[in-house]
């Protein structure tokens, strides 16, 4: 045991300022991916989320070089089966798990919102509060916080209000039917031009629409 302890401390020395050198390496890289990808993206989960990649990718890669200096290649390929089998068992047994954050993933590159943005998701309407790699929290308009899985996020149609300057409001009216139409037209525009915040490059538009039980059906559209 002496003797192999002698004839492998260089390479163990070695080793060991191999492992040194990319842990320091794989610090200094993370950072550096996490500013890139940031400044590029604006976004800061996908940014420590590849740079924790990163990280992890260049300490792997410095220990096989290190076990490899060791002779110990055989510990290298049994290292990697072995994490390739955890890693399939990890992928069946966290499924839920990994789709939603995939699913942030691809939310995070696309951004079909963003935080204090008011959205309607799976019938639920509320403001951004959070946006995580596994989930997406809103605060409903009577003061709720719910948090949804970023995989039914992405699965689901999102409305995003606020991404949208103007809006068009429908309101129903109805008239009897021995009003006169044409009188019913003028007043109810008019009614409608006076509304404030109106956009004035528009003319309200007044739309007659059904014969009700009791009355003539018509839209106001603003």
């Amino acid at each position: 045991w002496v003797e192999k302890l002698v004839t492998m401390l260089p390479n163990l020395v070695v080793a060991t300022v191999v492992m040194v050198v990319f842990v320091l390496a794989a610090r200094f890289i993370a950072i550096g991916v996490r500013r890139l990808v940031f400044r590029t993206s604006k976004n800061r989960p996908i940014s420590d989320l590849l740079g924790g990649v990163a990280r992890v990718t260049v300490i792997v890669l410095g220990t096989s070089i290190a076990l490899g200096l060791l002779n110990l290649d055989k510990a290298v390929t049994s290292l990697i089966a072995g994490l390739g089998v955890v890693g399939l068992a990890a992928g069946f047994a966290f499924q839920d798990i990994a789709s939603n954050f995939m699913a942030g993933f691809m939310m995070a590159m696309r951004r079909p919102f963003d935080v204090r943005d008011l959205v309607e998701i799976a019938g639920h309407t509320g403001t951004v509060l959070q946006i995580e790699m596994r989930a997406t929290v809103l605060r409903t308009l009577d003061g709720l916080v719910i948090t949804l899985p970023n995989k039914d996020v992405f699965q689901n149609a999102i409305i995003n209000y606020t991404s949208t300057s103007e809006r068009r409001m429908d309101l129903a009216v109805g008239v009897a039917y021995d009003s006169p139409l044409e009188e019913v037209i003028q007043i109810t525009s008019s009614a409608g031009r006076d509304i404030s915040n109106r956009d004035t490059s528009r003319e309200p538009e007044v739309l007659f629409q059904a014969f009700g039980d009791s009355s003539i059906d018509l839209v106001l559209r603003i």
